[in-house]
């Protein structure tokens, strides 16, 4: 969703519904990643601290390249643009 923030603050959007669309992705990515955490850190004491960090940051990519996706989908088709 950082890049919808950015996409936003580059092209001076102020359309309301991409504005509340990129602030509520970008809360529950952030929701997700917590979300995430909590579960990851049940495999500490098995793979050690690093191996779970690297495990999250990896898992988690997933999700926020979707959303991100998404985001940038839903605005060039609210702008007009067909897929």
């Amino acid at each position: 969703m950082a890049v919808a923030i950015a996409e936003i603050q580059d092209h001076r959007r102020t359309e309301p519904f991409l504005l509340g669309l990129a602030g509520a992705g970008f809360a529950a990515d952030w929701v997700l990643g917590w979300l995430g955490w909590l579960f990851a850190r049940r495999f500490h004491a098995r793979l050690g601290s690093l191996s779970v960090l690297i495990l999250y940051l990896v898992t988690m990519t997933g999700p926020f390249l979707v959303t991100t996706v998404l985001y940038l989908r839903i605005e060039h088709r609210s702008l007009g643009g067909t897929f």
